[in-house]
């Protein structure tokens, strides 16, 4: 069986995210009116739900729950679009299914500020496979944290701990990126290595192109 983000990194490699449903707590804020003790550090109430219900949708198969948990609105009308919401329809159908029985969260530390920059050209890099304006989203705050679960299937329960980010954009509210840290920044540091040969390769056929005068 598939563990959650695996499963949710596939499909996002293989296809290039409304805000979750506004609560009157945490709809606009990055704290909410309360929050859950960690391992570590504190993680916001508002995030912690979004996390929760990211793990139901996913293990239920919901899948219009699921990518609200993860997508602003402007990406998911993208995916709306360009039929992905189908794809992911599709991925979750042959995934993991089952019950959640247990949730919770541990080993929580704030991003780095590289790593939000790296947060948001993650949401950057998917705007552009759906052929949509990148995005002018500010994120403000995060974590990486490791999100543990138990699931029953059929009588038989199996456990799984997934490292993954959760980014506060600002007028969207809080977002899931099933990635650590640390496979956001060598994400962006693969694009800036592709980025740098690429920008070397235009530079050396326009070297070679004959002027004008010749």
């Amino acid at each position: 069986m598939k563990k959650l983000t695996a499963l949710l990194i596939a499909c996002f490699m293989a296809v290039c995210t409304a805000s979750c449903t506004p609560r009157a707590d945490d709809a606009n804020s990055p704290d909410g009116n309360a929050q859950v003790t960690t391992a570590e550090l504190t993680l916001p109430e508002a995030a912690e739900k979004v996390l929760k219900e990211f793990a139901e949708s996913s293990v239920a198969g919901e899948v219009e729950t699921m990518i609200t948990c993860m997508y602003p609105a402007e990406m998911i009308d993208g995916m709306e679009k360009a039929g992905i919401k189908q794809e992911f329809a599709e991925a979750m159908s042959s995934g993991v299914g089952g019950e959640l029985k247990k949730f919770s969260t541990d080993t929580c530390k704030e991003l780095s500020s590289e790593a939000l920059e790296a947060a948001k050209k993650y949401f950057d890099s998917f705007a552009m496979g759906l052929q949509i304006p990148t995005s002018g989203y500010k994120i403000s705050r995060g974590y990486s944290l490791n999100l543990n679960i138990e699931i029953e299937v059929s009588g038989e329960a199996s456990e799984f701990t997934d490292p993954v980010s959760a980014v506060f954009i600002e007028d969207e509210g809080w977002k899931l990126i099933p990635a650590s840290e640390e496979y956001l920044l060598g994400m962006t540091q693969e694009q800036e290595t592709e980025q740098a040969a690429s920008d070397t390769e235009q530079t050396s056929a326009d070297a070679e192109q004959p002027s004008a005068q010749d």
